[in-house]
């Protein structure tokens, strides 16, 4: 039974399904060009690891729900790669398989000594809060699962930049301060997990938004998201557990909405501040409960 402390030592099912998800997305961004046919073919090489994470067995639910995780952003990233399919192999390879949006790359001088204190500062407030939350009160391992959420999402992202900024190079960060947004528009579409916002925007909701449809637009971006976590969580749980993460992102989605007729940006700083976490608290057991047991953290 696949357990995380010892995930790495799963009869090589860990190395096998990375490889998959890797290798198959990046042989479909080679193949992927401007006709329908290479288009067509990329998306059934990109297809290949849901295959594979299926192929795993039930209790190795963590597993699956990674792979499938990782192949769905890979999807996605994949309609990044057919817009800028004229660009060399090369350059759409990296785009399809960089975490973060190799368009945004640009030289940057000096020692990073901020993003190398921030490294060492977020991994060790990641592992510390991995490796305590099984022993929080239960009332208090939601509060708990929320700060490990974040510390760790801070964590990957400097983990990803620090070795491209040694070399003398920048990439926009995947946050932008979550803690500060005071609304949860803000939130969503400009500070939390700036590629997924992104490529949620560029491919859900500014399609719809262009022809009148902003509302619809941002409905079918929230439907979407609901959708991939949903079934990341089902591949790894169970309908209970995925029902339950769609329902958190879809009340998300009516929030943001109703933030336009609530007038939230007039807010005085310290209203705004306690709405987006009011909401997050109400909410997120919805998503933070299937997470914590997909975990075994709970």
């Amino acid at each position: 039974m696949c357990r995380l402390p010892s995930l790495a030592l799963c009869d090589n099912a860990l190395v096998v399904a990375f490889l998959s998800l890797f290798a198959f997305n990046a042989l479909g961004a080679l193949a992927a060009g401007p006709s329908f046919a290479r288009k067509a073919a990329a998306l059934a090489l990109s297809a290949v690891p849901y295959a594979v994470a299926l192929a795993f067995p039930p209790e190795d639910a963590l597993l699956r729900a990674s792979v499938w995780v990782g192949a769905m952003f890979l999807t996605m990233r994949m309609l990044d790669v057919f817009a800028e399919a004229r660009r060399p192999p090369a350059f759409r390879l990296g785009l399809m398989l960089c975490v973060l949006d190799l368009r945004t790359l640009r030289r940057e001088r000096g020692f990073p000594t901020s993003l190398a204190a921030r490294t060492l500062a977020y991994t060790a407030l990641a592992a510390l809060a991995f490796a305590t939350l099984p022993l929080w009160p239960r009332p208090f391992q939601w509060l708990g699962g929320a700060a490990c959420l974040y510390v760790g999402m801070e964590a990957a992202d400097a983990i990803v930049r620090l070795p491209l900024r040694l070399g003398g190079f920048a990439l926009r960060p995947l946050q932008h301060s979550p803690i500060r947004s005071r609304s949860l528009g803000e939130f969503w579409g400009r500070r939390w997990n700036r590629e997924v916002s992104g490529l949620l925007s560029r491919w859900c909701f500014r399609p719809l938004a262009r022809r009148g449809h902003a509302g619809l637009g941002l409905a079918w971006a929230f439907t979407c998201s609901g959708l991939f976590h949903a079934i990341s969580v089902l591949s790894a749980a169970g309908w209970w557990d995925a029902l339950t993460v769609l329902l958190f992102f879809m009340l998300h989605g009516a929030l943001v909405s109703a933030e336009r007729t609530m007038g939230i940006a007039r807010w005085p700083a310290w209203a705004a501040h306690g709405w987006v976490v009011g909401a997050f608290a109400v909410t997120g057991p919805l998503f933070l409960d299937p997470v914590l047991r997909i975990f075994l953290l709970a």
